[in-house]
């Protein structure tokens, strides 16, 4: 099977941890990972070819939320576009929030509520690999379960 991924974080020593986790991950459950990094992309990000999962992070250098800003447009093209998958309609990508200053007010206060309402948003509260990896094989296994 085949998964896009996306890797989006402004440090490249943290780009480099994210990505050796999935790599990890797909040497794991045996799935192919078409991986892009955040340095991969054209800024403003443009969406052409939708992920199955992104690996966000939340701040960026100013300490300003942008990862919120991605995670909007992400769940705004969904809804304005349907994709074929199979014979069916393609779900929204899975999105991980992978941040050390996910515990932040600001953070908490948009975050939240978008947790209890999008089911495809999963948090990890600490830049942990080892939560990365748990959540990231989670997120497959759903895909997996998905796509059969």
């Amino acid at each position: 099977m085949n998964f896009r991924v996306w890797i989006i974080d402004d440090y490249q020593t943290q780009l480099d941890r994210a990505l050796s986790v999935v790599r990890s991950a797909e040497q794991e459950s045996g799935f192919t990972l078409d991986t892009k990094t955040s340095r991969d992309f054209t800024w403003p990000l443009d969406i052409q070819q939708r992920p199955d999962l992104v690996i966000l992070d939340l701040f960026d250098d100013d300490q300003d939320l942008a990862g919120r800003e991605v995670y909007e447009k992400i769940r705004a093209e969904e809804k304005e576009n349907t994709y074929e998958h199979k014979n069916n309609i393609k779900a929204d990508s899975y999105i991980i929030l992978w941040s050390a200053f996910l515990g932040s007010q600001e953070a908490i206060d948009y975050f939240e509520p978008c947790s209890e309402k999008d089911r495809r948003l999963v948090l990890c509260s600490v830049k942990s690999k080892v939560l990365l990896k748990n959540a990231v094989l989670g997120c497959l296994a759903r895909m997996k379960e998905e796509d059969l």
